[in-house]
């Protein structure tokens, strides 16, 4: 939380001690099937909208959001399969609360819907490959 709060003050921080290997863990994790957690905000219309910074419970096959503290397999589940990725890039000041200042959003379409994926960079890098848009990492 307050390596959150340096990084979106000050810009760029490098990483803490131990942050590659949980991303590497995370990747390692994913790739065999299982589920990987991880903080993002999810804004736009309903049944999107979850206003506060919640987590991302995410497989191969599902994409869950869940409010912060909701681990494993529980939360609301988005359609993986229609979600279409249109832009990734960074926060802008007019993006909402629900996505923190050096995180990465994803601008995304189901049908006529507008969906915002917000999270970390490393985490986004892996949300889009969940969602098929990037070949291999």
């Amino acid at each position: 939380m307050i390596e959150d709060l340096l990084a979106g003050l000050l810009g760029v921080l490098p990483p803490l001690p131990g942050t590659g290997r949980r991303r590497r863990r995370q990747w390692r994790n994913f790739e065999a099937g299982r589920v990987v957690t991880f903080e993002a905000g999810v804004l736009g219309a309903e049944p999107y909208c979850r206003p506060e910074i919640g987590v991302l419970n995410l497989s191969r096959t599902e994409l869950l959001a869940a409010p912060s503290g909701g681990l494993g397999a529980t939360g609301r589940k988005l359609p993986m399969e229609r979600i279409e990725v249109v832009l990734v890039r960074d926060r802008l000041r007019s993006d909402p609360k629900g996505i923190r200042p050096h995180w990465r959003v994803a601008e995304c379409r189901d049908e006529d819907a507008v969906v915002l994926l917000g999270c970390a960079p490393g985490r986004m890098e892996l949300l889009l490959h969940a969602l098929r848009r990037t070949p291999g990492r």
